[in-house]
């Protein structure tokens, strides 16, 4: 063969491939431009994983660790979990977290355009206050709190106003000065 014919080349009508990629991640340009959660996350990421693209369907699959995070305007110093993204929408699992001067491990998902979105959660030691105004989007009352348990909520995507479900927490007396429980 000439220098000009292709080796190794071949033009399909539906390409398809898999990439698999490990690097930094800016989660803000991931959410505004791709995934578009509805939780304005931002963060310094690192994603290990694979990108799939099946004609003109990209999907991702891997594991992201990050710092200075932040997840609908509440500070996560610390996060690691598994992350999928397609057409089904976007699923996070197991994700391990630093946040409200607790941890947790959450999942969630979120789907494409109109749907029911769900974030289950296992909390520990969490600032009770904090974490209620996180999810209910209440003023401050100045509680000295923190909670340790099960958090199970839906809400219709773009909706967060109908939010329901169940929070399952004991509480226990924070000594910072807020009245204690």
């Amino acid at each position: 063969p000439s220098a000009m014919e292709p080796r190794g080349v071949a033009v399909v009508p539906q390409p398809q491939g898999d990439l698999f990629v490990s690097g930094p991640l800016d989660l803000e340009v991931l959410d505004r431009h791709v995934v578009r959660s509805g939780f304005d996350m931002k963060g310094a990421a690192r994603f290990a994983g694979s990108v799939s693209l099946v004609g003109s369907r990209v999907s991702l699959k891997g594991r992201v660790d990050g710092t200075e995070g932040e997840f609908d305007r509440v500070s996560v110093p610390r996060f690691g979990g598994e992350v999928a993204w397609s057409d089904a929408g976007l699923h996070v699992r197991r994700l391990d977290l630093a946040a409200l001067a607790g941890t947790g491990t959450v999942d969630v998902m979120v789907p494409p355009g109109a749907g029911t979105a769900r974030l289950t959660a296992r909390v520990q030691d969490m600032d009770a206050e904090s974490l209620l105004q996180a999810m209910f989007d209440v003023g401050s009352a100045g509680l000295g709190a923190s909670a340790t348990g099960e958090i199970d909520l839906e809400w219709p995507r773009g909706r967060l106003a109908s939010l329901s479900g169940v929070v399952a927490a004991d509480l226990t007396d924070r000594a910072d000065g807020r009245t204690p429980l």
